[in-house]
């Protein structure tokens, strides 16, 4: 665990509440998003995109995962008149992102992988009395089954789809929400995520963000948001303690 001081140990050993991510922190799911979206730009007949593209691109919900991939469809055609006005209400960002909640319905966890110490350091949090969230900009449709696949669906008091809100992940509703709804004070809370988006939505709430290097972050250093501390892996959880235990 990198630049973790005692001071902020402390904070995390008292944090009541602890907040996760999914895709990036929890699981890896490039797999299936991108089987997914290139099953819905051949029923378009676009070409098809990389597991490495749609890395880059994850992060900000499927709708602009759908309007990304369009921006890059018409750049690759030459089309910097028409990106510079293609908005997420266009029709044909739209039409990809109906086709791909379609696919990645009947794909959603075929490839998908648990990342390093994700259910050890759930369920060690849990013992330890802390209450857990998952807040992530995924459809919420698609969080049940995902989870059940993980044995992480009965560890969290609390699931927040991309949809759960009018607001999502970089805004602190989400974050602010949780807290409010299981208790919690933002100031004994805790935001992990492997985004920019997490970062920002942690500060702006007052939550304490810790941060993961190996997620989705558009091919940006995760530090350079400055989290309050970056974690080797979700391994490092494990030597949270709760306060009560550590005392006695």
């Amino acid at each position: 665990m990198n630049n973790l001081d005692a001071a902020l140990l402390a904070r995390l050993q008292q944090a009541e509440l602890f907040a996760f991510d999914l895709d990036g922190t929890l699981v890896d799911s490039v797999g299936d998003l991108a089987l997914a979206l290139n099953l819905g730009l051949k029923d378009l007949g676009w070409p098809q995109v990389s597991p490495d593209q749609v890395r880059h691109w994850v992060g900000q919900g499927s709708l602009r995962l759908a309007h990304q991939c369009a921006l890059a469809h018409y750049q690759s055609l030459g089309g910097s008149d028409h990106t510079a006005s293609l908005p997420l209400e266009a029709d044909e960002v739209q039409r990809l992102h109906q086709a791909f909640l379609h696919h990645y319905q009947q794909v959603n966890g075929h490839t998908t992988q648990l990342l390093p110490g994700a259910l050890a350091s759930v369920q060690h949090l849990k013992k330890c009395g802390k209450k857990l969230a998952l807040i992530t900009n995924k459809p919420s449709a698609y969080l049940p089954a995902l989870l059940a696949l993980f044995e992480l669906d009965t560890q969290f008091d609390l699931l927040l789809g991309g949809d759960s809100l009018l607001q999502r992940k970089p805004d602190p509703a989400p974050l602010l929400y949780a807290a409010h709804h299981l208790g919690c004070s933002p100031h004994t809370s805790v935001m992990i995520g492997d985004s920019r988006h997490d970062i920002h939505a942690a500060r702006a709430a007052g939550f304490i963000s810790l941060g993961l290097p190996a997620g989705y972050n558009h091919g940006e250093d995760l530090s350079l948001s400055q989290p309050d501390a970056m974690l080797g892996s979700l391994n490092d959880l494990l030597l949270i303690e709760s306060a009560v235990d550590r005392i006695g």
